[in-house]
């Protein structure tokens, strides 16, 4: 198996070239930038990717994508920016996972980032897949050793003073004032600016970096999507948080006094979908939308058999009682849910597919472009269940068999905040867009199926029987 990825990564790294797009010029839509003063210096820092490329595409209003973050990204000129990725790339460590570790490897090389931080378990997978030596940023982690070392220094010339800029990092369970004095060295007659990368919030660890007097700026992990200061009740060190997902980029701006002094100034800056994008970033996705093809993965999500002898059949068959329902729901964004996914070429990706077809990861589900067509789509069995015994009960007139049986998807298992902004507070709302029956629905199945509470009866299933009755 590790062999396979490293002729991937071969295969990834001679297929799409290594050289660095032309820096683009500062969009017109961010707010002007004092990092452009002459006397500062800009930090960008991202960081807790977890394994997202870029938005899936589904909603409008989404934040983030590797091929819009160079806008960011160098709207600060070359010699006075500095880009460091905190680590946490990886959301498991699956082949799919891995094939996106190569791609945001690259893609940081394309970026022109300075510096990359692995955590433990970035720095396992990348250790096993070869890839230490496939990027051309300086590496650094929390577990040093001959190969990777706990902090990288840069030297920058600003305004005619020097600035010294030093990215450490270092374990909260290894945390003592020797070990930072070995990282950060004494104030000098240049300018510095230390950061610290730890792997815990904790107040008690907090206090203890403090105590020391060598951090500047703290980066603790992230609980929000977006950047923000963690503790608003120091002003040093700066202790912030650079968000998940690279749905925004963390702004620090450092202005070199004349007494060599430093003033630190924090930000975000939202990764919006009006920013330009970076042709190579664009073309390094579709080669991810390659990889993911030719590996198959669709074909390998493990498929859990149904109990009870419950088979997933289709909308068509639906349809045979429930005329008015089906009718009503092919005037849906829901009966339309796959050709989005062909639209953008993202019906190989098993991530994506999930939330556009019916039952996948189960026998009788959409497995791949060969599985029936009626399982394609939000359709009938998503919301509802299998409905093999249901249909077969009434066609037969065997005893009454109902239909909502397991597995059911709801509404917040898709729209999630990362795929749908807009859903969160506005569940009724959207609810609304989806009907497709004669009655009101009750006010538990709208709970269950939009926000996850267990409905007290099965009226989701009562409404959609009853539908088409006289």
């Amino acid at each position: 198996m590790l062999q396979r990825y490293r002729w991937m990564v071969v295969l990834l790294l001679t297929a799409v070239p290594a050289c660095v797009p032309p820096e683009p010029t500062a969009p017109t839509n961010l707010a002007a930038d004092p990092s452009l003063q002459a006397n500062t210096v800009t930090l960008f820092l991202t960081g807790n990717t977890l394994s997202t490329l870029k938005p899936c595409g589904c909603t409008t209003g989404q934040l983030g994508g590797l091929d819009r973050r160079g806008a960011v990204l160098h709207s600060a000129p070359a010699d006075r920016r500095i880009l460091v990725d905190t680590g946490n790339f990886l959301m498991q460590d699956t082949q799919q996972d891995r094939i996106k570790l190569g791609i945001l490897l690259q893609a940081m090389t394309l970026l022109e980032y300075d510096f990359l931080h692995l955590d433990q378990n970035d720095l396992q997978v990348v250790s096993e897949m070869g890839l230490l030596d496939s990027t051309s940023c300086q590496v650094l982690t929390s577990i040093p050793s001959d190969k990777v070392p706990a902090k990288a220094e840069k030297e920058m010339s600003v305004s005619g003073r020097k600035l010294k800029v030093t990215i450490a990092s270092i374990q909260a369970a290894d945390l003592d004032a020797v070990k930072l004095s070995e990282l950060f060295t004494g104030k000098g007659d240049i300018a510095q600016a230390n950061l610290l990368i730890v792997d815990s919030s904790q107040p008690a660890v907090i206090d203890a970096i403090a105590k020391t007097g060598l951090v500047d700026v703290l980066v603790v992990p992230a609980a929000a999507t977006e950047p923000r200061i963690v503790d608003r009740s120091r002003q040093r060190p700066l202790v912030i948080s650079v968000g998940k997902f690279g749905e925004y980029v963390a702004k620090l701006t450092v202005e070199v006094r004349s007494d060599q002094s430093t003033r630190i100034g924090f930000s975000d800056v939202p990764v919006t979908e009006q920013l330009p994008m970076d042709q190579s970033l664009v073309d390094l996705y579709k080669f991810y939308q390659t990889l993911v093809r030719e590996e198959q993965l669709l074909d390998k999500v493990p498929r859990i058999p149904l109990e009870g002898g419950l088979a997933f059949v289709g909308s068509k068959k639906c349809q045979i009682c429930h005329e008015y329902a089906y009718a009503m729901w092919t005037e849906k964004k829901h009966s339309i849910a796959y050709p989005t996914l062909v639209k953008v070429e993202h019906q190989y990706d098993p991530e994506c597919v999930k939330c556009h077809v019916i039952g996948l990861g189960y026998e009788t589900g959409f497995q791949n472009e060969a599985s029936p067509v009626d399982l394609r789509e939000v359709g009938c069995e998503a919301c509802h269940g299998p409905g093999n015994l249901h249909i077969e009960s009434v066609l037969t007139q065997k005893p009454y068999v109902s239909c909502g049986h397991q597995p059911r998807m709801r509404c917040v298992d898709c729209h999630t905040p990362e795929h749908s902004a807009g859903f969160g507070g506005h569940e009724r709302e959207y609810f609304q867009k989806i009907i497709h029956w004669k009655e009101p629905k009750a006010e538990d199945a709208i709970q269950y199926l939009s926000e996850g509470a267990a409905p007290k009866v099965d009226s989701i299933n009562t409404a959609a029987e009853s539908s088409d009755k006289p």
